[in-house]
């Protein structure tokens, strides 16, 4: 099967078992604290996709034990699996649909007050500074426990992606609410919401 024409269930899937032997337990919780944050796949995906690729021979279950006693059920990937995740990297990714509900309320926000738009924004605003405190603390672990490992470039670039739109959206979320206030001058509650939230803002580091 040409990667290209392939699900991307699968490769995300495939790409896990390419690290090391897992159970499908053991791929979700890797990937909620690792590709999580950018990829996200369930047991109604994660099981039924360990299934396909044992059909297609890319991965074979193998019995483990667990804590020294009881066996559980893992994947391991096959040769033929590997040249499949290879062959999948090569091919260029797949544009991606653009759907924010929350661009889609302030492009027909003039319809209700603008303190509702201020609403949505602060709360945004509010996500992507948890956000970037939590790719910050990663990134620190990463430098501290993995930096000689051959992916660590990668996962690097990987975490500094979604780091550096956090900080865009940030400032997105400055520019929105000076607009919301300008548009807005005798409205004391509206200027006052937009200057509070600027005050709330991070402060800006490298990666």
């Amino acid at each position: 099967m040409n990667a290209k024409t392939g699900n991307s269930s699968k490769y995300a899937v495939l790409g896990m078992l390419s690290l090391k032997p897992m159970s499908g337990y053991d791929i979700k919780q890797f990937a909620a604290s690792s590709i999580g944050h950018f990829w996200n796949e369930s047991y109604g995906q994660i099981y039924p996709t360990l299934s396909l690729l044992q059909k297609e021979g890319l991965a074979i279950p193998e019995e483990e034990k667990s804590n020294g006693e009881r066996l559980r059920r893992v994947f391991r990937i096959t040769a033929k699996g590997k040249t499949e995740v290879e062959n999948w990297l090569k091919d260029q990714p797949r544009p991606e649909p653009a759907r924010s509900e929350l661009l889609l309320k302030l492009f027909f926000g003039y319809q209700v007050s603008p303190q509702e738009s201020v609403r949505h924004i602060e709360t945004f605003r509010q996500t992507m500074q948890a956000q970037l405190q939590e790719y910050q603390q990663i990134e620190k672990q990463l430098e501290k426990n993995l930096s000689h490992h051959p992916g660590f470039p990668y996962w690097i670039m990987t975490l500094q992606f979604g780091k550096y739109r956090a900080l865009a959206y940030l400032q997105w979320c400055d520019v929105s609410l000076d607009l919301l206030s300008k548009n807005n001058p005798k409205n004391s509650k509206l200027e006052n919401a937009t200057k509070n939230s600027k005050q709330q803002q991070p402060t800006k580091q490298e990666g």
